[in-house]
């Protein structure tokens, strides 16, 4: 039997062979009976870079272990441009390589805390009252109150939120600089009405007028 030699690797396949055994490269009979290697070879961008040329086979490997991505810039013999990988042929391969689930639904993520967040202004005036008939002094005095209560339920909720699989990127900061607007941003991440939003902006005026 007629055998025909890799290439891209030197394997000597079997005539009958489409791929290398070794390299997978795609083998192709020619007229003399010796072979060529239909050239799959990709170039990808990374950290600014022209990398390549790489085989499917490799590039495989590559969005396997996360170097290129869905979004990541590709180019093969014929493009007249870059283009993004999951423009290309690849596109199969991204649905294939998710290896962690997705994200818990926003009905099963424990929402208890956040509806204690959203009474929070009303809870810590309540104290700051209290403290300050206590010590005998303005409850105004005692402002930081309100804002170690909602830091510190704020820092718990976005933990059970990651263990949930959500994306909890630049939560801490709105968490920080403006109440109203972490829970906004918790809500469209989860898939939520604003109820808990609503509900904290009702209690910090019940705060103001009635503490």
């Amino acid at each position: 039997m007629q055998s025909q030699k890799c290439p891209q690797c030197n394997l000597v396949n079997f005539a009958t062979s489409e791929k290398c055994k070794r390299c997978d490269a795609i083998l192709v009979a020619t007229n003399n009976s010796e072979s060529t290697v239909l050239t799959l070879e990709w170039y990808y961008s990374h950290d600014g870079k022209r990398i390549g040329p790489v085989n499917t086979n490799s590039i495989t490997q590559l969005v396997g272990s996360g170097t290129v991505t869905g979004k990541t810039l590709v180019w093969q013999n014929g493009m007249p441009d870059w283009i993004m990988a999951h423009q290309t042929d690849l596109a199969s391969l991204f649905a294939l390589t998710r290896n962690e689930p997705p994200p818990l639904m926003g009905e099963e993520v424990n929402n208890n805390l956040v509806w204690v967040i959203a009474f929070a202004p009303i809870i810590s005036a309540f104290l700051r009252v209290m403290l300050g008939a206590m010590f005998g002094m303005p409850s105004s005095n005692l402002w930081w109150i309100a804002i170690i209560i909602n830091v510190s339920l704020c820092v718990t909720d976005i933990s059970q939120l990651k263990n949930a699989g959500h994306n909890t990127k630049n939560m801490g900061i709105w968490a920080l600089l403006f109440m109203p607007a972490y829970l906004f941003v918790r809500a469209s991440r989860l898939r939520q009405n604003n109820s808990y939003a609503i509900a904290w902006v009702i209690s910090f005026f019940i705060s103001i007028f009635i503490f």
